[in-house]
């Protein structure tokens, strides 16, 4: 029989080979081993580090629902307009009427909250369901505030419409009576409200309360509004949420910056919870390729469980996925009563072998916890046109000229800022929120404005550069 010796020698090596493979394979598999890793504490760890809603720290400890609540129907109108009228007087037979609607009246205590142009010469009277009180007046050398708040009993209110009367009988002209404000039905849109029915709860009569006539209000009575009025009450709001930060089940609570190549075998959440009665928590999880919490590859939270306590596993192919979050979802039927969430442990245990590259070290790392905002929000575009066109106007390469660093360039911007600017009321004609629209006004008016104007200007020239800036916006 022939024998080919190419074959014979191919076959041999092809044989030899394999094993050398299966013993490295059989190394490589003793090497391996299971590991343990942990991640979690308290809730106050995860209020911290994670996600909220309408929560806060429990004074014995936990998170549980927000003990503030807010009754209104203004806020998206509220603000000093200028599109006309923006104030109601209440003085002698002049009278103003607010009426909000609660589904249950319960409460630890209860405010009402006003947002006045200008004080009275005389206490303003007020009525909450025929019960009366009164807001008296302060010092305004030593107070400038234009919110007041005054404290009445929660027992005045009741289920579905509370009638707040205010009036000043005293008041003998205008001047000496109360300026109130107007939430205008034509600013809600702008505000991120629906105008359609802005002004049914809002009431004015000029005879002492004998008739009352619904808003519009003016002189000419084409104005729909609200009267910023609002009542506060101290108990607890109805629904709110608590999420983890990204657990990376790879690495648990260990702060090292890289961690081996490691396989996830098993997972278990357990949270636990106080539940009185009338309150409820639930429990939600989901899995994700990436450590940002924004990225679209997430999947959605699926619901896990409720009450107490929750013990929750997935093993193998059902999890198959290095990053996790948790949600709880507190409510509650009785605002005198609160869930609270006391603590949550996620473990994973993982199949780790030795890494192939041991010639690959960390020398140094900065590693710091990344915070989000429990808000949705993303940066503005550094290359939006309005950039581009605003460095150009404004010559601002010859402003930062000869810097070194970045920061010694922003400090001449921010020197730059100052020299072209002087403080004045924004009004009229309020601008808008850019640089461009801003140094527009400085030019046209002799001013731009007051500090948010200011801070706005310095934020687009930053922008201008790339440099990511923030500036507050109030309404």
């Amino acid at each position: 029989m022939h024998t080919d010796r190419k074959g014979f020698l191919s076959n041999s090596f092809i044989f030899a080979m394999t094993i050398l493979l299966l013993c490295i394979c059989s190394s490589a598999v003793s090497a391996a081993e299971m590991v343990t890793t942990k991640w979690g504490g308290d809730a106050e760890k995860i209020y911290d580090k994670g996600f909220m809603h309408m929560l806060k720290k429990h004074p014995d400890g936990g998170v549980c629902l927000f003990d503030i609540e807010l009754i209104e129907n203004d806020s998206p109108g509220a603000g000093i307009s200028e599109k006309g009228v923006r104030r109601d007087d209440v003085w002698g037979k002049n009278r103003a009427r607010k009426v909000l609607s609660l589904d249950d009246p319960r409460a630890e205590k209860a405010y009402i909250l006003f947002w006045f142009g200008r004080q009275g010469k005389y206490p303003l009277q007020f009525e909450v369901n025929g019960n009366r009180s009164q807001v008296d007046n302060w010092n305004p050398a030593t107070c400038k505030l234009v919110y007041r708040w005054s404290e009445f009993p929660a027992q005045w209110l009741k289920k579905g419409g509370n009638v707040i009367d205010l009036y000043c009988p005293e008041a003998q002209s205008r001047k000496e009576g109360w300026n109130l404000y107007l939430a205008r039905a034509d600013e809600f849109e702008h505000g991120g409200g629906d105008p359609e029915n802005v002004g049914e709860t809002s009431f004015k009569s000029t005879n002492d309360g004998e008739t009352w006539k619904e808003s519009p209000f003016g002189p000419l009575g084409q104005t729909r509004a609200e009267y910023t009025v609002r009542v506060s009450l101290d108990r607890h709001v109805s629904t709110g949420w608590l999420a983890s930060p990204v657990i990376d089940l790879w690495k648990g609570n260990n702060e090292d910056f890289t961690v081996p190549l490691r396989e996830i075998r098993k997972m278990k959440i357990a949270i636990k919870s106080a539940v009185p009665e009338y309150t409820n928590v639930e429990y939600f999880f989901r899995k994700g390729p990436s450590p940002g919490p924004f990225s679209d590859n997430w999947e959605p939270y699926q619901y896990i469980g409720g009450g107490e306590t929750i013990e929750f596993e997935l093993e193998g192919a059902a999890l198959n996925r290095r990053y996790i979050q948790f949600r709880a979802v507190l409510s509650t039927r009785n605002p005198l009563k609160t869930p609270v969430v006391k603590s949550a442990e996620i473990t994973a245990e993982l199949f780790e072998r030795v890494p192939i590259y041991r010639n690959i070290y960390v020398v140094s790392a900065d590693n710091p916890s990344i915070k989000y905002s429990s808000i949705e929000w993303e940066w503005e575009k550094w290359d939006s046109p309005e950039f581009g066109e605003l460095r150009e106007r404004e010559n601002l390469d010859e402003v930062t000229a000869g810097s070194r660093t970045g920061f010694d360039a922003q400090v001449k911007l921010l020197d730059y800022v100052t020299k072209r600017w002087r403080h004045n009321s924004p009004e009229p004609e309020y601008p808008g929120w850019d640089a461009l629209s801003i140094l527009n006004r400085v030019e046209s008016a002799g001013g731009g404005g007051m500090c948010i104007q200011f801070n706005n200007t310095l934020a687009g020239m930053c922008m201008a550069y790339g440099w990511q800036s923030l500036s507050i916006r109030k309404r």
